[in-house]
């Protein structure tokens, strides 16, 4: 079953450095182990098949969490070609065996030619 998880519009930060995603949305991915703030998951393109984006996902180790997305971020905005106020989504998959992978998804504001 593949769900929406949430979607993100594309900023400065965003196109430069990394990707702040929502605190709420954390519980989608797989609990940081005891004293860890980074883990990383493997996004599936729906674009083109069989491309893989390795997303690090870390969060603050004082404070409030702020999650990021990093690692691969920064070359998928450029191999997409993303632009401020385009966004990006992200869904979940859970398989019929309990398996559970993620896909990420560019939307262009404006249609590519």
């Amino acid at each position: 079953m593949e769900e929406f998880i949430f979607s993100k519009r594309i900023t400065q930060t965003a196109i430069d450095q990394r990707l702040c995603i929502p605190t709420k949305i954390l519980h989608v991915f797989p609990p940081f182990g005891e004293g860890n703030h980074v883990q990383h998951l493997i996004f599936n393109d729906m674009e083109v098949e069989e491309t893989v984006w390795n997303l690090r996902l870390s969060v603050r180790q004082e404070g409030p969490p702020k999650p990021v997305f990093e690692g691969d971020w920064v070359r998928f905005v450029t191999n997409k070609g993303l632009k401020l106020g385009d966004q990006v989504l992200f869904f979940r998959v859970i398989h019929t065996n309990g398996e559970v992978t993620y896909k990420i998804r560019p939307f262009y504001k404006f249609m590519k030619v």
